[in-house]
């Protein structure tokens, strides 16, 4: 059996909640339902996307140690640029890297630039 206020204890310090408390929403079941679009969570094309993707990242800053963080999944806007956050086990964010007007860019947990570079998409 769980203990909540010790799991609350122990965590209500980590600087992920707040995040994580705008991200959570409750639905019932319909509503889930209705949120799926097959057009756009298509698994096989959003592996494809993800691997080409993370090949971007490591080619831009090196091989990405999946064993020390959590990678949240991509988001993209409707001009194809993406955004994806890799994390620390506690859910914390420690960089993001994005994909904007043809450029790829890395930023630490706070936002700030570290490296930018421009990419050529090849058509596969």
């Amino acid at each position: 059996e769980l203990d909540i206020n010790n799991l609350y204890q122990k965590n209500k310090y980590n600087k992920s909640l707040p995040e994580m408390e705008k991200k959570v929403k409750i639905v019932n079941r319909d509503e889930s339902i209705k949120l799926f679009d097959p057009d756009k969570n298509n698994i096989g094309m959003m592996a494809h996307m993800r691997s080409q993707l993370y090949r971007m990242i490591r080619e831009f800053g090196g091989e990405l140690n999946n064993n020390a963080y959590l990678w949240d999944n991509i988001r993209l806007d409707k001009d194809g640029n993406w955004t994806v956050n890799y994390r620390n086990h506690d859910g914390e964010i420690l960089g993001t890297y994005k994909f904007v007007n043809d450029k790829l860019i890395k930023l630490d947990q706070n936002g700030n630039k570290i490296k930018e570079k421009k990419i050529t998409i090849r058509e596969e």
